[in-house]
């Protein structure tokens, strides 16, 4: 349920303000991003704080300012009475100071051990790293088969009123694979990797049992894989479009910034990353584009205006066949995911139909040219611990294949180790990766597997046209 094994640590954290603070957060008094400062405030009104660890003679009066600059609305829906809080923060600091003792022993023997993650308070980081650098020491206490399972919510609203049915979903599904006969087929422990496999797509015609042992490797195990002879897909090709993205990007930024997102309501056309504010810059450009649609409602939910609406297309006098050649690229994504789609099945032993129900019987798609920079001396100073971002570290959390081409490296895959491994650029290959809705849907079997774009690996201009094909929710 989101806790780790080894709890030392975080116990000898938990000061008598700190778990204070988190059982306001519990009770969505204020939000956890504002935990940090609501800290830094009460320490400042009661200074004795600042080296305190148990609970203070003024800890009445802390409360009570905690309360009045908390949400006023949410107090009296839980109708929560000052002495209540105070007790119940004092049972809670309690069993965390008998946890800063607690070493963790024995192991779950001959049986599935599930642990499920949700999104970890603002302090232990991001989900990924939780699970990486926390949750993941479980596995030094199953003698059998162990998964971890992503829930939705938070750490404190996993099991609100709002996530409870998905919870119970995971969790039926996870009491169903323990109760699975020995010998069926419970997730095994994946394969580390230290590079990314390459993949004749030609030995699928002249020997399918070596082409389905490389992709199952690909699939199970890595998440990543890159496909040679690909159709469609040839080393001519791909150079042509990468000197279209040139010619792109090397129009003056006046001239860009007339097919800028910011007059589509679907928001096609181009942008620049590394104007953006905070966790998500990125030393990148793009242009996006789609299925050349009308325009969706004006109520239209947010994922709907990315996959619907008309483009903003350079004139071609500007830039000669470069819509073409765009559209053609999409053409031979959407074949080439439906050929994958088909062998996918085939590993899993089930009918084409399964996965071809999810897909809209009229294509529909977003696509993006991304234009990353290469690194320069202003741009290396913002670099951190090995890493200049390019892409922030994430996985798809909406598709079941993602298919790109590359005109040379950059991009990273991180292993199970916690490893960041290079994806090559392969001259005429497509890198493909697994998203997290074809992991969901073959229940863990297939990886999405963490990436991310790192400037440092960049020393000339990169450039990356990728399409993400549209499915239904499931």
């Amino acid at each position: 349920m989101n806790l780790p094994p080894h709890i030392q640590f975080r116990m000898h954290e938990l000061v008598w303000l700190e778990v204070m603070i988190n059982l306001c957060v519990f009770l969505a008094l204020f939000p956890d991003g504002e935990s940090g400062s609501m800290i830094a405030q009460v320490q400042e009104h009661f200074p004795e704080l600042l080296s305190s660890d148990s609970e203070p003679s003024c800890a009445t009066d802390v409360i009570k300012w905690v309360f009045d600059h908390s949400d006023q609305a949410r107090l009296d829906a839980l109708q929560l009475k000052l002495p209540d809080f105070e007790r119940w923060i004092r049972v809670a600091y309690d069993i965390s100071c008998t946890g800063r003792s607690y070493e963790p022993s024995g192991s779950v023997r001959g049986a599935l051990t599930t642990i499920f993650c949700a999104i970890p308070l603002h302090s232990m980081g991001t989900r990924e790293e939780f699970k990486a650098d926390r949750l993941s020491k479980w596995a030094d206490f199953c003698q059998g088969p162990y998964e971890m399972v992503d829930v939705d919510g938070e750490h404190y609203t996993m099991l609100s009123e709002t996530h409870v049915s998905s919870f119970a979903e995971r969790l039926r599904g996870a009491i169903g694979r323990s109760q699975l006969p020995k010998d069926s087929a419970i997730p095994r422990p994946k394969l580390d990797f230290d590079a990314i496999p390459i993949i004749d797509f030609s030995l699928y015609s002249s020997d399918k049992g070596k082409y389905f042992q490389q992709m199952q490797y690909a699939l199970e195990d890595v998440g990543f894989g890159i496909l040679v002879n690909a159709p469609g897909f040839e080393d001519t090709f791909q150079k042509e479009l990468f000197s279209l993205a040139d010619q792109l990007f090397n129009k003056p930024q006046e001239w860009r910034d007339e097919l800028g997102t910011s007059t589509s309501y679907s928001l096609r056309g181009y942008f620049r990353a590394d104007t953006i504010q905070g966790h998500h810059k990125a030393f990148a450009e793009a242009y996006r584009f789609g299925l050349e649609m009308p325009s969706p409602p004006a109520d239209a939910p947010f994922w709907l205006r990315l996959h619907e609406g008309p483009n903003q297309w350079p004139r071609e006098d500007d830039l000669p066949r470069f819509r073409s050649m765009m559209e053609t690229l999409f053409q031979q994504y959407r074949n080439l995911n439906i050929t994958l789609n088909e062998h996918v099945c085939q590993l899993l032993n089930i009918p084409n139909k399964v996965l071809n129900d999810f897909f809209p019987s009229k294509a529909e798609f977003n696509s993006a040219i991304w234009h990353y920079f290469p690194v320069t001396p202003e741009i290396l100073s913002e670099a951190q611990d090995g890493f200049l971002q390019g892409m922030h570290e994430h996985r798809d959390p909406s598709t079941f294949l993602t298919c790109l081409i590359q005109s040379r490296a950059g991009l990273q895959a991180k292993n199970h180790a916690g490893t960041w491994v290079d994806v090559p650029m392969v001259p005429g290959g497509v890198v493909f990766n697994i998203g997290m809705q074809l992991m969901k849907l073959t229940g863990g079997k297939f990886v999405a597997t963490t990436h991310r774009v790192n400037t440092l690996k960049i020393d000339t201009d990169r450039f990356v046209p990728e399409a993400y094909i549209r499915h239904d929710d499931f």
